[in-house]
């Protein structure tokens, strides 16, 4: 899918943010102030993704594309940080497992694919003149059908790690408006109409390293975490499909249409049309939301980091696409 150089951007994550709180929305993606520090969580999700996207080589690299992203990210060399090198252990092992479950040809040929799909107005037609909807996938639809593989050639992959996983984190997924938003996004690049989802969960493990009570080795901590993966593959490393109708396709998209008026106000005039706090938002069951400081005036915008872009993956994608011409 060809990338194009385009003013203003709507991805995913920022639809998701702006549903959350808009002053959260507004922090972000208009005045572009970030944490000067990244959460654990999205750096270890990250170095699972890594991991995951080079399945299909050989077991030293897929497992150490993973423990790459967590020194190059967070931690220090190796054989200085303990804590470093027991969380590498984590994500490498999460990979592993994954291979054990899904071996290494069952994934899309095309993993991590970026898109950039125009937002269109549903009633009238006419495609935004600043705005257009962009991201990566995962795992984006094959583009030709293969018999080993079919469900790839009309589906888009995802995949995620997480601690909960239970009857409410599966039907979570039927109000997630990500599967919409991707099988709109490749259902234009192919096409064809993508309605399927196919989501794999990689459980978070319970067990820590043993460093009282009969410490281990580091050694020891793979090898116990591997075992713990293989005896409870079933209810760790969870498949299934989510999947959509036509009818949930329009709305997205008069919802990503509604998405461009309000950043549009918002960037025109933030006083008069005042992004709204969601307070319910400042503190969930994951933790608390990163501009919390901010909004309850213990900090001001110099404790932030300004950023000039908010999309690194995008950029990266249409600067290739240029180059190509």
């Amino acid at each position: 899918m060809e990338m194009v150089s385009r003013e203003l951007l709507i991805t995913q994550s920022s639809a998701t943010r702006m549903g959350e709180c808009e002053r959260k929305y507004y922090i972000k993606h208009i005045q572009r102030l970030i944490p000067r520090t990244t959460p654990y969580s999205m750096i270890r999700g990250s170095a699972i993704h890594e991991g995951l996207a080079k399945i299909h080589l050989s077991l030293d690299e897929s497992m150490g594309a993973a423990d790459s992203y967590i020194r190059e990210n967070y931690g220090l060399p190796s054989g200085i940080d303990p804590v470093t090198e027991e969380r590498c252990i984590v994500v490498s092992e999460m990979v592993r497992a994954s291979r054990d479950k899904w071996g290494t040809t069952d994934w899309p040929i095309r993993k991590e694919v970026p898109f950039q799909v125009p937002i269109v107005n549903p009633k009238s037609g006419y495609r935004s003149r600043k705005y257009d909807f962009a991201g990566v996938m995962d795992g984006a639809p094959d583009l030709v059908e293969r018999t080993a593989a079919r469900k790839w050639y009309s589906a888009v992959g995802e995949w995620k790690s997480s601690s909960r996983i239970n009857s409410d984190y599966f039907l979570s997924w039927e109000t997630k408006k990500q599967p919409t938003a991707y099988c709109h996004a490749a259902s234009i690049e192919t096409g064809r109409k993508i309605r399927n989802t196919i989501v794999r969960v990689v459980g978070m493990p319970t067990i820590r390293r043993r460093t009282k009570r009969n410490p281990e080795t580091l050694a020891d901590y793979r090898a116990r975490l591997r075992d713990y993966y293989g005896e409870r593959s079933d209810e760790m490393l969870v498949e299934f499909v989510v999947h959509r109708t036509d009818e949930q396709i329009e709305e997205w998209q008069y919802t990503l249409h509604e998405m461009t008026k309000r950043d549009a106000r918002m960037r025109k005039d933030a006083l008069s049309s005042f992004p709204m706090m969601n307070e319910n938002a400042c503190i969930g069951n994951f933790g608390r939301c990163e501009y919390l400081d901010l909004c309850g005036r213990s900090v001001d915008a110099g404790a932030y980091e300004q950023i000039s872009d908010l999309h690194p993956e995008v950029t990266a994608a249409v600067t290739e696409s240029e180059g190509r011409k």
